[in-house]
């Protein structure tokens, strides 16, 4: 659906799936105040949402990273799912607010930081055990 939306430059209609998207993983997870509290925040990105639609190639990089949580979800590797969900939100995160990868996306290049974010999150794992 979000592929779709983005070939027919439908951007109202990737919104509506974007929020879907995120909306069914908190339910899929049984987390109730997740749910609660991403349901409050995508009403408020609601208000915000044409600065994604003025970075080239935003919304690609958005289903490219969707596409790399379900892969994750899909082989029930719980590792690099945190660590690609995690990426996900700070680009969302680094694009509201004017961080250091915004000049990259702008640029139209692909970020680096994801294999960063995947070791130190098994290190954290290994240092709990």
């Amino acid at each position: 659906m979000q592929t779709d939306a983005l070939e027919a430059n439908d951007l109202q209609r990737f919104s509506i799936s974007d929020t879907a998207f995120h909306l069914t993983l908190a339910e899929g997870a049984g987390n109730g105040l997740l749910l609660q509290q991403l349901t409050v925040i995508h009403d408020k990105i609601r208000l915000t949402r044409g600065r994604e639609y003025t970075v080239p190639n935003w919304i690609k990089y958005s289903i490219d990273e969707h596409s790399r949580v379900l892969s994750a979800l899909t082989r029930r590797d719980a590792t690099i799912g945190i660590a690609e969900m995690t990426y996900h939100i700070r680009s969302v995160v680094d694009l509201h607010f004017g961080m250091r990868r915004r000049k990259d996306l702008a640029a139209g290049v692909l970020r680096e930081g994801r294999r960063d974010i995947v070791i130190r999150h098994r290190r954290d794992i290994h240092r709990q055990s």
